[in-house]
């Protein structure tokens, strides 16, 4: 049974997922900018996420101090710019080329970590990014 969820879960991902542009378009049509959709959409995912583990998983909610500041750093700032710039990009390009560009992003993090950390991009990188393309 908890595999079966597990397929549920993943079906209803790539649906939200794949409405995303869609509403991403319409949210702007009323005006709302890229920065109050990604700042909703994030608010309420918070809410939802919140609400199904404090029901599921109560101790969940148990963070040090450390912790606190890994979730600031990572759900906070990370998120929130992924978001606005993704939804920038639904908004100015459309939601087939935001995806697109999306997806090719890690083809310019290796180029920008080769140029910035001086990483080697050795045969199994190579690999994986023609994979991706």
């Amino acid at each position: 049974m908890k595999r079966k969820i597990g397929y549920f879960y993943i079906l209803l991902a790539g649906i939200f997922w794949s409405t995303l542009g869609f509403l991403v378009s319409k949210i702007s049509d009323y005006n709302f900018s890229p920065e109050e959709v990604a700042f909703f959409r994030m608010v309420g995912g918070f809410i939802v996420i919140s609400i199904y583990g404090k029901i599921t998983m109560p101790t969940m909610f148990k963070i040090t101090k450390k912790g606190i500041l890994y979730v600031f750093a990572i759900g906070i700032v990370c998120q929130f710019i992924f978001n606005i710039a993704y939804m920038g990009s639904i908004s100015m390009v459309g939601a087939s080329m935001a995806a697109v560009l999306l997806y090719v992003s890690p083809v310019f993090v290796a180029i920008f970590s080769k140029i910035v950390y001086k990483e080697k991009i050795n045969k199994i990188k190579i690999t994986d990014l023609s994979k991706m393309l």
